[in-house]
């Protein structure tokens, strides 16, 4: 080969990838918008869902959330509030670093913060069917109306569901007790917050 085919081997090879490169950026760019609206989505569902508001599609989240949930923030902590039968609630959106990634999740308490009114995960990156397991609903049922004890949650193996609201405790994932003591501990530090940036902790 000589040095001219060489040159153009190089040239058409550094062009196409260009153009590889280029389209990958303009469908990315074009896809931003939609996937900046999805999570934009996944939030408002989740934190409807942890203060315990039903809906029947994503429309209807949307409408309801605009309707019936306010915020505010506090330094760069932003606080959502509502009103569920006369009684008002507060809700944030926490992250923290479980087993394999961050977990992403809406939590709402009574405004004394006295107990969790329920959780909804936004994201996480834990094993399907061992960790991943979190966002099931016989998991996440664990918190609805759970009284915070002094000292935070409790986490306890071997259990089956700890649906006892005044029990102050959750139970493990079978098969994934290293994903649920994450879980406890980034439950018990957003409880923490909370409570700090609402004047209720030290």
């Amino acid at each position: 080969m000589n040095k001219e085919s060489r040159f153009a081997t190089i040239f058409y090879t550094s062009l196409i990838t260009f153009g590889f490169v280029l389209v990958l950026s303009l469908i990315n760019f074009a896809t931003l918008g939609k996937v900046k609206q999805n999570e934009e989505i996944f939030a408002v569902r989740a934190l409807l869902n942890a203060f315990g508001i039903g809906y029947k599609n994503d429309a209807e989240a949307l409408k309801i959330y605009e309707e019936r949930v306010s915020q505010f923030a506090i330094d760069d902590f932003t606080v959502y509030t509502t009103t569920v039968d006369g009684e008002e609630r507060v809700a944030s959106i926490f992250t923290g670093d479980a087993l394999w990634g961050s977990i992403r999740f809406a939590m709402a308490f009574d405004k004394e913060v006295e107990r969790i009114i329920g959780v909804d995960f936004i994201d996480q990156n834990e094993t399907p069917g061992l960790g991943g397991r979190i966002t099931e609903k016989w998991f996440r049922d664990q918190f609805v109306n759970k009284r915070i004890p002094e000292g935070g949650l409790t986490l306890r193996v071997g259990g089956t569901g700890d649906y006892d609201p005044e029990s102050g405790r959750f139970d493990a994932i079978t098969g994934a007790t290293s994903t649920s003591k994450s879980v406890e501990r980034i439950f018990n530090r957003a409880i923490e917050e909370m409570k700090r940036k609402l004047g209720g902790g030290q």
